[in-house]
Formats: structure tokens, C-alpha cells, sequence
């Protein structure tokens, strides 16, 4: 519960004191404490407290009855006198001031506390009757509504000047008595209705009703008594009957103007249809011009398309579209040279094709050219252009579509598609060169191996037909021979895909992949860091991540000079990220990542497809003396569903 706030006026130090600390101790906030009657009436103004402490006898100009005047006129503070005097002359100026209370000093703070909630309990409940008195003040006293306050019962019990001229009965007439009974029984019903549900509910009500060939707009307010019960209903009522008639006047006015409108609209219609017979003449041009930028105005403005008109080289016109295109603003555009928002190396091409079409000769209307925006950015535009007359002079309409995101489309799908018929001719050509490979390797390896078992395995049969010939050391010959064209074929099969990858999963094929390469590249020092565990890796990425480490470390033992390498794959959130890094010559990525010949770009470009089949993200962050770093990585959209 909020602390009263009380300010305390008093010239003797101790006793304020003394009072101050009595009031904190009982609970109360004490505001201020003045020694004067100026200072008082100055303090209470600024502070607003909820009550006044105040001393009688006062030292200054103004002593306390005075203060408590001027304070009574200003503010609606209850005030209590503090005095050790009873003086009959000084308490009856006391109350010419209408203090709410007196203490006789000394006091005990029990009798404080007392006499302040007290006061306090009347100050509030005379301020809710204040304030009802003012609410059924401002309700009798309506200049044009009619203002009543009624009981449960339907007794009129106060009533203002309008009410008894609707009755045609004087106020005084009308009160005590019941206000159905000046209503017909019909209408009587109906208002009991709605005062029952005020009383019921608690909550106003609004409606309609109609008296002596009137019809009224009621207002029903609840009036509640000190136990918060509703025991008198409030109403206002207003005379509508006039805004009525023109209200249903207006929407008479208005079926009516409507209906003209139609009418008038399907005239329209048929006088553009006459007008595009007739669009040869000049002036019935200009007209129709006119009329359709009034009435489509809104359409153009809307339009995906830019539309402008161009007047002698000046833009004059421009709708919203159009400013956005160029990124001005529109009032920038109007008056615009329109050759600026050509680009330079077009605008004599533009131009010619303007003149020609001036001229009346055949040349395309809808062409292709480049932009120039406020920002100086290039952009790509379909332009159409059509002569009008406006205002009496040539003029070109024109259609602008802005196609720089089509073009940036084509040119990568164009890009695209060389990459794809290169890359399908490396892959073919790729695939017979490892044919070639895994032939040579079998006539080479174990087609020799095989044909060499043959010859001793005949050789150790002929032997074995003497009988005299038991050794067998024939057959043990061909032992070594055998071992070799199997060591040959597991060689092979490793190759095309490691067995190694199927039986411990990828972690353990990186770790033997490195081994294998230190073996034969001595010099370059590889350093691993797998921080992820083989089950939270799927399947099919297993073989990406293998083949893209074939490749990578094949180019960093050919072209990259590194004496170091750092593997590492890890899974960050729900992100699987891997990355190979070498501290070799780097390379130029505009001339590798494009496949701008077939001897280049192969390998990257394998690795770039293997990755984003897979949904990959995939990076390559290369320069001349700093190093490659191969980037990839997985959103968890990429991974769950694999």
C-alpha cells in the first residue's frame, strides 16, 4: 500500500523534529518540513502531499490560519491545525479556513495516527462524492442532450432543462415520479429491459429508441453507492432523427451516384472504344492521353515495368518503377537528360535507333542495351519505344524492364554449361585413360605373372608324368610368382577403392592415405587433426572426403613445392567442416576455377562437383607464396538427409 505523504509546518525546530520522527516511525512518508507560512504555501505547491501538518502561531508575515487559506484556495489538501493554545478567537479563525481537524499539543502519537487516518479516510470519501457531484453536474447540464438519474425502480430523481421539455413538464413536476409512465407500454418494456441488464451487469449500455415520432440514441451509465452496488442509473439521450434522415438521405445520394457512375463508366467504355477508331486524329490523341493518365495513373504507378516519357531528350514523366530501376528519386528524374541513364559505350547506338525511328524508317522497337544507375552500377534493360503525341509534340513512351539478374543467369548458365561439357569431356577422357591404366597393368602385371604360372604349372605336370620325378620343387617355384600377381591385383583393387575405407570407415583410410604418401613423398611432413567421431560422418560423404584426398594430395606432390600439410575435419554445432591446407606456391584462382582449358582445372574442378553433389559448401582460398587451403563443409540439411 502506498505511504501517505504528509508535509509538517512549524517554527519550533524540536517539535518538528520531534513530530518528523513520530510520523516515520508510524509509516508515513514526510515530505518536507517548513518553518514558515511562505515557505509552507511555496512547498505544498511543489510537492503535493496528502496532508498538512500545520501550525497555528507561525513566525513571518503569514501565520498558519492564513497559509491554510491561500493553500485551500489553491489545492485540495486536507489540512490539520497543530496549536498549544485553545484560544476561542484563534479557533474560530481557524475555521473560517475549514481545516478537516485540530491537535492540541502536547500529543502522543497514538492520537497522531488517529486523527490523520481519520482525516485522510474523509478527505478520499469526499473526494469520490466530489467527483460523482461533478459527473451527474456535467450530465444534468448537457446543452443538447436530454439528462436524467433514475433508482432501480425507474424513479426520476434528478432531471435537466431539455428532459422537461420532451415531457413538457416542469423539473420539479417530473421528479418522484416513474419514468416509464411516459412511454408507451411498448417502449416502457423495452427501457426496463435495458436497465435491468445496467443493474445486473454493472457495465453501460447503448441503444436505440423512438418517442413522439422521434428517434432517440440512450446512453445508460451504472451509479454505484459506498458498497459499490449499482442503486441509480444515469442516462443521457440524444435526438438522432435528423442525422438519421440525412444519413439514409446520403445513401440514397450516394445508390444514386453510384448508379450514375455505372452508367457513366459503361459510357466511358464505349467512348474509348470509338476513340481507338479514331486515334489518327491529333487532338483526340492528346485527350485520350490526358484521360488515361488520370484514370490509370494508379496502374502505371504500380507496374513491374518502367514507364517514361521522353520529350525532346528530357524525361517528363516517370512512374514509380522506373525511379526505382535507376535508384533516383522522382523529382532527380524529371527534366533528366535521358542519354545519362544510357551507358556511355551505347548511347550513340541508342541514339542512331532513336533518329531513325524519328525519321519513320523500320528499325526494332524492343531492344536490348546497358544502364547506368545513380550508383554508377551497369545494369541490363529491355527498352521499348513508341512515338505519341503529347501536348501537341512527338514524344517517345517508353517500356523499361530491368533483365540484369536474367543476364548474370545466362552468363552463369552459359559458364555453366562449358564447365559441364568440359568437365564430361576430362571425365571421359579420364575414364579411358584409366582403362588404359588398369589394362596395361593387367597385360603388364599379372597378364605376364599369369602366363609365367602357366608355363610352370605345365612344366611341373610333364615331370610329374615320369615316374622316376617326385620332386616338388617344380611347383614350389611357382609360389613367389603367384604371391606376386596377387600382391599385383590387391594393388590394383586398392586404387579403384581401398578395402580399407569399407572395413574401418574414412578415419582410419585418411590415416592410412597419409602413411602411404609420406612413404613415397618423404619431405613433406603431414599433420592430422580429426576431432569427430566415425559414426557421426554418413556413409555416402565417406567416399567425397576420400576421393577429394586423393586429389588434393596428388596436386599438392605435383604442383604445389609445399614441405608441409595440415588435414583437419571436425564437427562444429551441426556442421561438419574439413579442410586440407599446404604451405606451397599457391596458384592464380581466375585462371584455374573456370576451366578455361582442358590442361587446367580438372582436379579442382572433380573436387568442386564431388561436394556440391553432396550439398557441400565448397571453398578454395589460394595466392602466389601463400599456400592452398581446401575448405568443405557440411550443413547439418546436407548430412541428416544423407
Amino acid at each position: 500500500m502506498k505511504k501517505a505523504k504528509i508535509m509538517i509546518v512549524e517554527d519550533e525546530f524540536v517539535v518538528a523534529q520531534h513530530t518528523r520522527d513520530m510520523l516515520v516511525k508510524l509509516g508515513y512518508d514526510v515530505c518536507w518540513v517548513a518553518s514558515t507560512g511562505e515557505e509552507g504555501l511555496i512547498l505544498a505547491q511543489q510537492k503535493h502531499p496528502d496532508l498538512i501538518l500545520m501550525d497555528i502561531i507561525l513566525r513571518g508575515e503569514i501565520d498558519g490560519i492564513n497559509a491554510a487559506q491561500k493553500i485551500r484556495d489553491r489545492m485540495r489538501v486536507p489540512i490539520i491545525f497543530v496549536t498549544g493554545f485553545a484560544d476561542e478567537i484563534i479557533l474560530q479563525r481557524a475555521k473560517l479556513s475549514e481545516p478537516f481537524g485540530y491537535l492540541i499539543k502536547p500529543f502522543t502519537a497514538n492520537e497522531l495516527r488517529t486523527t490523520i487516518e481519520l482525516i485522510l479516510y474523509k478527505a478520499e470519501m469526499e473526494k469520490k462524492d466530489r467527483e460523482k457531484e461533478e459527473m451527474l453536474n456535467a450530465l444534468l447540464n448537457a446543452p443538447s442532450d436530454s439528462a436524467m438519474l433514475i433508482d432501480k425502480d425507474g424513479i426520476l430523481l434528478a432531471t435537466n432543462k431539455v428532459v422537461s421539455k420532451q415531457f413538457e413538464k416542469a423539473t420539479e413536476e417530473l421528479i418522484g415520479q416513474p419514468l416509464y409512465d411516459y412511454f408507451s407500454s411498448e417502449n416502457a418494456a423495452e427501457v426496463k429491459v435495458w436497465v435491468n441488464q445496467v443493474i445486473r451487469t454493472g457495465r453501460p449500455v447503448q441503444f436505440e429508441n423512438s418517442f413522439n415520432s422521434k428517434i432517440f440514441e440512450n446512453r445508460l451509465y451504472p451509479v454505484r453507492n459506498d458498497d459499490g452496488e449499482v442503486d441509480r442509473i444515469a442516462g443521457i439521450s440524444r435526438d438522432v432523427t435528423e442525422m438519421k434522415r440525412a444519413t439514409a438521405a446520403l445513401q440514397s445520394a450516394h445508390d444514386e451516384l453510384e448508379t450514375r457512375v455505372q452508367e457513366r463508366t459503361a459510357e466511358l467504355a464505349a467512348a474509348n472504344r470509338e476513340l481507338q477508331y479514331q486515334i489518327d486524329e491529333r487532338e483526340q490523341t492528346a485527350e485520350t492521353l490526358r484521360e488515361s493518365e488520370k484514370k490509370y495513373s494508379r496502374l502505371v504507378e504500380n507496374l513491374l515495368t518502367g514507364i517514361y516519357i521522353n520529350l525532346k531528350g528530357k524525361i517528363i514523366f516517370a512512374n514509380k518503377r522506373f525511379t526505382e530501376i535507376f535508384g533516383y528519386e522522382r523529382d532527380e528524374m524529371l527534366g533528366m537528360d535521358s542519354d545519362l541513364l544510357v551507358h556511355p559505350d551505347e548511347r550513340h547506338h541508342v541514339q542512331e535507333l532513336f533518329q531513325k525511328n524519328l525519321s519513320g524508317k523500320n528499325v526494332p522497337t524492343e531492344y536490348e542495351v546497358q544502364g547506368v544507375r545513380k550508383d554508377g552500377q551497369v545494369i541490363w534493360l529491355v527498352r521499348n519505344l513508341s512515338l505519341i503525341e503529347y501536348e501537341g509534340q512527338t514524344a517517345v513512351l517508353g517500356n523499361v524492364l530491368d533483365i540484369t539478374m536474367r543476364k548474370h543467369m545466362e552468363k552463369e548458365l552459359q559458364r555453366s554449361e562449358q564447365q559441364l561439357r568440359l568437365l564430361s569431356s576430362q571425365l571421359l577422357s579420364a575414364e579411358e585413360q584409366e582403362r588404359k591404366r588398369i589394362a596395361r597393368e593387367l597385360h603388364d602385371g599379372i597378364g605376364q605373372s599369369l602366363s609365367a604360372i602357366k608355363f610352370g604349372v605345365e612344366n611341373s605336370l610333364r615331370e610329374l608324368g615320369h615316374a622316376s620325378v617326385s620332386s616338388p620343387s617344380a611347383l614350389e617355384a611357382i609360389i613367389p610368382l603367384v604371391q606376386q600377381t596377387i600382391k599385383e591385383v590387391r594393388s590394383i583393387v586398392e586404387d579403384l577403392r581401398p578395402s580399407i575405407l569399407d572395413d574401418l570407415g574414412i578415419l582410419a583410410t585418411i590415416g592410412w592415405v597419409c602413411r602411404e604418401f609420406q612413404k613415397v613423398y618423404a619431405r613433406i611432413q603431414v599433420e592430422k587433426q580429426l576431432e569427430i567421431e566415425e559414426h557421426e560422418i554418413p556413409e555416402l560423404m565417406k567416399t567425397v572426403i576420400y576421393r577429394i584426398l586423393q586429389e588434393a594430395l596428388n596436386n599438392v606432390a605435383k604442383h604445389s613445392l609445399a614441405d608441409q600439410v595440415k588435414i583437419w575435419m571436425k564437427k562444429k554445432n551441426t556442421t561438419i567442416e574439413w579442410g586440407i591446407y599446404d604451405n606451397g606456391i599457391g596458384f592464380d584462382m581466375d585462371k584455374l576455377m573456370f576451366l578455361k582449358s582442358p590442361a587446367k582445372g580438372f582436379g579442382l574442378a572433380s573436387m568442386r562437383e564431388r561436394a556440391e553433389l553432396t550439398g557441400a559448401d565448397f571453398h578454395i582460398r589460394s595466392k602466389h607464396g601463400e599456400g592452398t587451403t581446401i575448405y568443405v563443409s557440411w550443413p547439418d540439411r546436407c548430412w541428416v538427409a544423407l
